[in-house]
């Protein structure tokens, strides 16, 4: 179903607007208002998630798509955004409460209709039996895949210019939006600080800014002034530091993350990505080497230069103890040991091979196949696709919960 109908029904009072809403698109409301004030939201889904969630960002439009991974069934509700298109980030709370979303704001060339997807709903709506695919090796995951290069977030930002950008405050269980905000320039990530008494987010000017953000509000609180275009932006797994990515300038900004204070400016990637693994490691891509550096997060030295061959999707340690890591061009996953640039192991996924999770049990993987419309759920022991999941429009980042019932972390984890 397109978008045209929801915008038609935003003109009716609020009650009608969220019944109607309700049947016909199956999504829940968000709270209502009979005007809109231009911020970002979204109408959550009918029913709290109580099951093991896979949050799935559909990046062609304005939706996030819910996978209930315990029975592999897609929700045919979704999470839909208003004022907001083009999700491309989701970070999830340590409580597991709390999802934070980064998306665009009137990104030109994005279509606004191209988040409801009918081939999707097509897919979706008919049930269980038309969400999945056997397991094996999907068709053409090969050479022709090379083109989702374009699809990728970070190439789309970059070739859609916008002047605004939105971040989003989510309860987990229902997508509803606890707060929503329209930033000043585009945003590609945020992340919670480790004690989460703070937002981390990047502001893609030139030259660029590290921001940091108050939870509650979403209001800016301090900027850190790093180089052109900014990036993703992660915080080391001993919350030492901040590692910015700017992708005008082919470097990464390294930020001291107690005293806001710019340690180092490493010239080692001209990619898009940075990514925390274990032992003090972050890795930073270089796309046109086709490389991985690992540095070392506790003296910030280098440490060893991957020879992919490929350019890098998503980087992510497994927990099989390899290191996990995307290959769009090559729609496959490829595995490699940490403390060496030994390839252990690949699995073909799918085109447009792009994000990636793993369940809290370390028993499944996922793989979304941007250029493919599935998501692949991989058998991590016997490293295989066990299915791919289909009719889910334009994948890219994706986001596991282990439901509520599940023992909670303490809540001074992270804490230094």
């Amino acid at each position: 179903m397109g978008r045209r109908p929801l915008l038609l029904l935003s003109l009716l009072p609020c009650l009608a607007s969220v019944v109607a809403t309700t049947i016909l698109l199956g999504i829940g409301a968000a709270g209502c208002d009979d005007k809109d004030d231009g911020l970002p939201t979204t109408l959550g889904l009918p029913s709290a998630i109580n099951y093991d969630a896979l949050y799935v960002l559909n990046g062609n439009g304005d939706t996030i798509t819910v996978v209930d991974t315990e029975k592999e069934y897609i929700n045919p509700s979704r999470i839909h955004l208003r004022n907001a298109s083009f999700p491309h980030y989701l970070a999830l709370s340590r409580d597991r409460q709390q999802l934070l979303l980064s998306a665009g704001s009137l990104v030109p060339g994005v279509a606004p209709d191209a988040g409801v997807d009918a081939r999707a709903d097509a897919k979706v709506d008919s049930g269980f039996d038309a969400g999945f695919d056997a397991g094996g090796e999907p068709p053409d995951a090969g050479e022709d895949a090379g083109e989702q290069e374009a699809g990728t977030p970070l190439r789309i930002l970059a070739d859609n210019p916008s002047s605004k950008g939105a971040l989003l405050l989510l309860k987990a269980t229902t997508g509803v939006t606890i707060k929503g905000r329209v930033t000043e320039a585009p945003v590609f990530n945020a992340v919670f600080s480790p004690d989460e008494e703070d937002i981390w987010a990047t502001s893609m000017t030139a030259p660029g800014n590290a921001l940091l953000i108050t939870p509650t509000t979403l209001v800016d609180r301090f900027k850190v002034e790093v180089e052109n275009q900014p990036a993703r932006i992660t915080i080391s797994k001993n919350g030492r530091y901040a590692f910015v990515v700017n992708a005008g300038s082919n470097s990464v900004t390294v930020i001291d993350a107690a005293s806001k204070v710019v340690r180092a400016t490493l010239k080692v990637g001209s990619g898009g990505g940075v990514w925390q693994g274990e032992n003090d490691l972050a890795y930073i891509d270089d796309a046109e080497k086709k490389t991985l550096t690992s540095v070392q997060t506790t003296n910030l030295g280098i440490r060893r230069t991957f020879e992919l061959g490929f350019r890098v999707g998503t980087v992510v340690p497994g927990p099989d103890g390899y290191l996990w890591i995307t290959d769009p061009e090559g729609g496959r996953v490829v595995l490699y040991q940490t403390d060496t640039d030994v390839q252990v192991f690949e699995i073909p996924t799918g085109k447009g091979a792009y994000g990636m999770a793993f369940s809290d049990d370390g028993k499944w993987g996922y793989v979304s196949n941007t250029a493919e419309d599935t998501v692949s759920i991989i058998d991590i022991k016997g490293r295989r696709v066990h299915r791919r999941l289909l009719g889910i429009s334009s994948p890219n980042w994706i986001v596991f919960r282990k439901k509520d019932n599940a023992p909670q972390l303490p809540t001074d984890a992270g804490k230094k």
